[in-house]
């Protein structure tokens, strides 16, 4: 008895599956198939990891979950993060300019220089000593200049005021605005910092110079100008 009402059973259900189905058709009725929820990868890191601490700041910085919980091209890009190699070219522009700043500097070493002519036209007559290029953007500029007499001056003769300007064709920063002792090996110390900006990539000239107080020549080619110039960018 018991196999029979079994049997019966089986046959009823399979009777009404069929019964459903045909009449499923008649009537236009749809049978709800549940969509097979997605799954994670094996060695992926999920929000769960995350929450649970499963996956920690610690291992992250200590690279213990580049091969094996992260997808292939994120860890790429993780690996040239975390070494610094990441360009330019793979991150957004305001991230690669924040990246920049601080370390794009630009540096010139003036050697001593003799400053051919002293007094006259600055445009004619100052000795260009040396020149760099600015990119676009802001820029801090650090000039530390010394200035030395190579022949010695009286007390009769004018007062020199040697000068050291960086222009663009605007000023980058200018050093001048005190006399030179009149002996040799008394040197003249100055310096200047200067913010710069510039939309495209920029020229700067450094130029040794000087004026006497008469407004004469004298001292021409007898001070000699030395200098350490730093740009940085700011901006």
């Amino acid at each position: 008895m018991k196999f029979t009402t079994k049997t019966a059973r089986i046959t009823a259900v399979v009777a009404a599956a069929s019964f459903a189905l045909v009449g499923g058709m008649a009537s236009s009725q749809a049978i709800s198939v549940p969509e097979a929820t997605p799954t994670a990868p094996a060695n992926s890191v999920n929000t769960k990891a995350l929450q649970n601490g499963a996956v920690t700041t610690a291992k992250v910085g200590a690279g213990q979950i580049w091969q094996t919980q992260m997808n292939p091209a994120v860890n790429d890009v993780y690996l040239k993060t975390y070494n610094n190699t990441v360009g330019k070219v793979q991150l957004k522009k305001e991230v690669a300019d924040d990246l920049e700043l601080g370390k794009g500097s630009v540096k010139l070493t003036v050697p001593t220089t003799t400053i051919a002519n002293i007094g006259g036209p600055f445009a004619a007559n100052a000795t260009n000593v040396g020149t760099f290029t600015l990119r676009a953007g802001t820029w801090l500029v650090t000039t530390n200049a010394v200035f030395n007499r190579t022949e010695a001056a009286t007390a009769t003769d004018p007062k020199t005021l040697p000068q050291l300007a960086l222009r663009y064709p605007g000023d980058a920063g200018t050093i001048m605005g005190n006399d030179i002792s009149t002996a040799v090996g008394r040197e003249l110390l100055g310096a200047t910092v200067k913010t710069v900006t510039v939309t495209e990539p920029t020229t700067v000239a450094v130029y040794g110079f000087g004026y006497n107080d008469n407004g004469s020549a004298f001292a021409s080619g007898k001070i000699n100008v030395a200098a350490e110039i730093t740009a940085t960018k700011i901006g």
